[in-house]
């Protein structure tokens, strides 16, 4: 069976948090990030490590009203792309309403610089986790959070409903 790191930085101003809070998937562990780039990446690539799980969701927060980010580049001494097949998510997303897009520019350098890291840990590894960086909107009401929970939620569900 599939096993998730769910991963949002630990700050409950951050709509990310909520969001990961509220999703509730079999074999998911849930990672909350220290809000410093080193120690985060440095926390997550240990997670990976030690649980070995297939999939890495990492959820931030992007100031683009209504619009979810689906991050496929991070850069930093070099670029790494994403090795997760994101175009099932992107049209599950899409097929549920959410503005969904896809972006080769995850925005500030707090979220690039850990999604590089991790990215990089993951290649020079040469580890199966696949990983992915998912920007919510910044201002997004309580309910629309519940809401966008439980269609990730589903969404993880119906990969592991698959593998049976």
């Amino acid at each position: 069976m599939t096993r998730y790191i769910l991963a949002a930085v630990n700050n409950k101003s951050y709509s990310s948090l909520a969001l990961v809070d509220d999703i509730n998937v079999p074999n998911a562990d849930k990672i909350l990030l220290p809000a410093k780039i080193d120690k985060c990446a440095e926390q997550l690539t240990g997670a990976i490590s030690a649980i070995k799980p297939e999939v890495v969701m990492m959820f931030w927060q992007k100031p683009l009203p209504g619009e979810i980010c689906i991050e496929i580049m991070a850069s930093a001494t070099e670029v790494y792309k994403t090795n997760y097949d994101y175009n099932d998510l992107v049209d599950y997303l899409k097929s549920k309403d959410y503005a969904t897009k896809i972006s080769s520019s995850p925005g500030n350098s707090f979220s690039n610089g850990v999604y590089a890291k991790v990215l990089e840990y993951i290649t020079k590894n040469d580890l199966s986790t696949r990983f992915l960086l998912i920007d919510i909107p910044v201002l997004i009401s309580r309910s629309e959070l519940k809401s966008l929970a439980f269609a990730l939620e589903q969404f993880l569900k119906r990969d592991l409903e698959s593998e049976k």
